[in-house]
């Protein structure tokens, strides 16, 4: 009787997420469309070798291209409860098969193609509502950044320093790679232009999306002074620290790889358990 409460309890909830889910993906908020760059990761990667390197190497590209609109679509939006048309590349995948974070294409036209350019801070995205949870629990009970600052501020070899702040660098090169050259350029120049005009015939909104763009890196902590600034504020999020991790490989984020081994060694399974797969199933 208990588990046949229990299944009914669930299918309850399986209905309440679908009815919202289908709420959240008609429109915006606003009503406003966004047409973001890219639509999709690159098919082919003919970029520098220090390019590939900050997608992880050729090795996790596949990985990044597996992402699948009408396959894993779904599933994101049952994961963050919301659309997600921004995701465009697929981190590490679950033992159910599930992306656990997701790349973000890194800007967006306002109103569709060819309208106003907006940026997104955010690189990459956590999905798994299970890692979601813990890292919860790390940043609000347990002190997780301010801990995981000062593990950086007492490594004596800085490797982890180096590591964070290549992070946040790569970040800048992985937006430019993926809008591509014509739209970096178009970028540039107009907060060139906006730079020259009066105040009053400024284009705020252009050296916004070029200081998104080409000065921040992950989460939009500002490249200008990063080294000088307090370690703490150099993490600000290990959701984010780890969803770049699961994204662009362990190696290019020795934060969230820290995170990660972390739960791992306190024996918490971070690729799932047997309970977790209707959480995303759809």
């Amino acid at each position: 009787m208990r588990r046949r409460q229990s299944l009914q309890r669930r299918t309850l909830t399986d209905v309440i997420m679908r009815r919202r889910l289908l709420s959240t993906t008609t429109k915006r908020r606003d009503g406003t469309p966004r047409a973001y760059l890219p639509k999709i990761f690159p098919a082919t990667f003919e970029r520098s070798e220090e390019d590939s390197d900050a997608f992880g190497g050729e090795e996790n590209l596949e990985a990044l291209r597996s992402l699948d609109t009408a396959r894993d679509g779904g599933v994101i939006e049952r994961q963050l409860g919301h659309a997600c048309e921004q995701a465009i590349g697929a981190g590490r995948r679950c033992r159910h098969g599930y992306a656990q974070a997701v790349l973000y294409a890194p800007i967006y036209a306002v109103g569709g193609e060819g309208g106003r350019l907006r940026a997104e801070h955010a690189t990459c995205w956590l999905t798994c509502p299970r890692l979601v949870e813990r890292v919860d629990a790390l940043e609000q009970r347990e002190n997780g950044i301010h801990d995981m600052a000062a593990r950086v501020d007492a490594e004596v070899s800085g490797e982890m320093r180096r590591g964070l702040l290549k992070a946040h660098a790569d970040a800048a090169r992985v937006r430019n790679y993926l809008i591509g050259d014509d739209v970096a350029r178009r970028i540039r120049s107009a907060a060139a232009a906006a730079a020259a005009a009066s105040n009053a015939d400024a284009d705020e909104d252009a050296k916004k999306v070029d200081f998104i763009v080409n000065h921040t890196g992950l989460i939009g902590v500002s490249m200008r002074g990063l080294e000088e600034t307090k370690t703490w504020k150099q993490i600000k999020c290990l959701h984010a620290q780890m969803a770049d991790a699961l994204v662009r490989g362990r190696k290019n984020n020795p934060i969230g790889a820290r995170v990660l081994d972390d739960l791992e060694a306190s024996g918490f399974d971070t690729t799932g358990d047997d309970e977790c797969r209707r959480r995303c199933e759809v």
